[in-house]
C-alpha cells in the first residue's frame, strides 16, 4: 500500500480503534435481512473475514462483528489480519478461502491483479439492495472502479475537517474560526496566530498528513490519466490549489522544517505540544480525552476558495467489502456486508462518531450523540454538507500523491520552485508507474 494511503488509512484505523470500546454492546437489530426471511434456521457458516492492517478480533467484533451475529445468528466470524505469511497473494496461492476483504481502492487493485472478480451486481439484483440510500458521491465512485460493476458494499467512510486550538485563539485575542469561511480568511487568522511569545514559536497552521489534502481534494482535480496512466498534475489548476496551502508556511515567523511538513508530527504538536492554532485533520480522528488527549478544541466547517464557490467539502474516502466471486460462503457474505450498512449500525456508529455511508439525514444530525468528547463542540461542522466528487481511482493515485508531497515539500523549505518541482516530480512519478507496468 502507498505511503499516501497507509497515512489515510492510519488515521482512519485509530480514530475507528478508539471507538470500538465505546461501540462494544450497544447496538440495537430491527432491521431485516435483504430477501426479508427468517435466517435463524440456516446451516452454520463460518465467514473468512480478512483485514489489511492491523486489529484484533475483539475490536472488530465490537465495531461491526457483533452485529452480523446478532443479526445472522448462525454465522461465526474466522479474522485474518495482514501478518507475515498470510498476505492475500499467499494465501490465495494456498488456496485457502477468503469470503470477505476490509477494502479501500488500493487494496482492490491488489486482490484484481491477483485474479479476484468482485463484482456483486447479480447480488445487489437479488437481494434488491436499495443503492439509493447511500450518499450519491460514494455509489457514483463505486461505479465507476470498474465501469460496468459495483465492485463492494461501502460501510465506512472518512474525510478531511478543520479544527483549531481555543486557547491559542484566547491567548492572541483572536475571534473564534466560524462556519463557511473562505481558506483567504483562514489564512488571515493563521498569518495572525504565527507569533514568538515568551520564547515559544506558536505556529497558525499546519495539516496533519498533507497527502491526504491531495487525495481528497475538494475541486476534485484529477491526478492520473486512466487511460494512458500517466501524472496530469503539471497544471495551473493543480499549482493553484498547492500555493493556497504553501503560503501559509511562508507566513513570517513560521520557520517551516522538515518535521512539521511530514507524518504526525503536526498532529503531536496540536494535540500534545498545543503550539499549532489550527490544523486539517481525518473527522475520525478528532481528540479524545479516552486517547490522553488534553485539548480545549472546536470545530470549523471546512473552507471553501471563495464565498460564491460549492459548498462541497473534500472528497470522502471510502472503506467497503470486497467480495470474491469464487468465496465459499459469498451470498452470506454479502449479507453480512449489507448488515454493516444497515440505518441501525450506521445510525450507532454515527452517533458515536463514525460518519456514515448513507444519505439519511437523521443520521447525519445524530453524529457524535453519545460521545462526551464533542459534547458542546460544533460537531456537524465534522462533516460536509456536501463530498466533492471522488477523482477517478487508479492504482497509481498514490505514487502520484507522494511525488506531490515532496515537491509541495521542496518549495516550502526553499529548495525550488513550484515548476520546476512540479515538472520533476511528473517525471518521478511516471517513471515509477512506467516501472510498474514494465513499460
Amino acid at each position: 500500500m502507498s505511503n499516501q494511503r497507509s497515512s489515510a488509512i492510519l488515521g482512519w484505523v485509530v480514530g475507528f480503534m478508539v471507538a470500538c470500546m465505546i461501540l462494544a454492546g450497544c447496538s440495537r437489530d430491527t432491521a431485516k435481512s435483504p430477501d426479508g426471511g427468517s435466517v435463524s434456521d440456516k446451516e452454520p457458516v463460518e465467514l473468512t473475514i480478512y483485514y489489511f492492517w492491523s486489529r484484533s478480533y475483539e475490536d472488530f467484533m465490537a465495531l461491526y462483528g457483533n452485529d452480523i451475529v446478532r443479526k445472522y445468528p448462525h454465522f461465526k466470524i474466522n479474522w485474518i489480519q495482514n501478518t507475515k505469511g498470510n498476505s492475500p497473494s499467499e494465501l490465495i496461492a494456498s488456496g485457502i478461502n477468503i469470503d470477505m476483504y476490509y477494502s479501500t481502492v488500493d487494496n482492490l487493485a491488489q486482490l484484481m491483479d491477483l485474479g479476484v472478480d468482485p463484482d456483486l451486481s447479480d447480488l445487489i439484483k437479488k437481494y434488491n439492495t436499495n443503492l439509493n440510500e447511500f450518499e450519491p458521491t460514494i455509489v457514483d465512485y463505486m461505479q465507476r472502479i470498474e465501469p460496468g460493476k459495483f465492485v463492494g458494499i461501502p460501510f465506512a467512510t472518512q474525510t478531511l475537517s478543520l479544527l483549531y486550538n481555543k486557547d491559542i485563539f484566547d491567548k492572541f485575542g483572536i475571534p473564534y474560526l466560524s462556519d463557511g469561511l473562505t481558506w483567504d480568511q483562514l489564512y488571515t487568522a493563521a498569518r495572525s496566530l504565527t507569533r514568538v511569545d515568551g520564547g515559544a514559536l506558536y505556529r497558525g497552521y499546519a495539516e496533519t498528513w498533507f497527502p491526504n489534502q491531495l487525495a481528497l481534494n475538494q475541486l476534485s482535480l484529477p491526478l492520473i490519466d486512466s487511460t494512458t496512466n500517466r501524472a496530469i498534475f503539471d497544471t495551473d489548476s493543480w499549482k493553484k490549489f498547492l500555493n493556497n496551502y504553501i503560503r501559509f508556511y511562508q507566513v513570517p515567523g513560521y520557520e517551516p522544517t522538515p518535521e512539521i511538513l511530514t507524518g504526525g508530527a503536526p498532529a503531536t504538536a496540536f494535540v500534545r505540544d498545543q503550539n499549532i492554532a489550527i490544523t486539517v485533520r481525518n473527522n475520525s480522528d478528532f481528540p479524545r480525552k479516552s486517547a490522553g488527549a488534553n485539548l480545549n478544541w472546536d470545530a470549523a466547517t471546512y473552507p471553501v476558495f471563495s464565498a460564491a464557490a460549492s459548498d462541497a467539502g473534500p472528497q470522502p474516502q471510502v472503506i467497503f467489502w470486497t467480495i470474491p466471486k469464487n468465496a465459499k460462503h459469498r451470498e452470506a457474505a454479502f449479507l453480512a456486508a449489507t448488515a454493516t450498512a444497515s440505518h441501525d449500525v450506521q445510525l450507532k456508529g454515527s452517533r458515536n462518531g463514525l460518519p456514515s455511508v448513507l444519505r439519511d439525514p437523521g443520521i447525519r444530525e445524530a453524529f457524535g450523540a453519545d460521545v462526551p468528547d464533542l459534547q458542546g463542540k460544533n460537531a456537524k461542522a465534522l462533516i460536509p454538507k456536501r463530498y466533492a466528487a471522488i477523482i477517478p481511482p487508479t492504482r497509481f493515485n498514490g505514487i502520484v500523491t507522494s511525488a506531490i508531497s515532496d515537491a509541495y515539500q521542496k518549495v516550502v523549505l526553499g529548495k525550488t520552485d513550484l515548476n520546476s518541482a512540479f515538472r520533476e516530480a511528473v517525471e518521478a512519478a511516471d517513471k515509477q508507474i512506467n516501472a510498474t507496468l514494465g513499460r
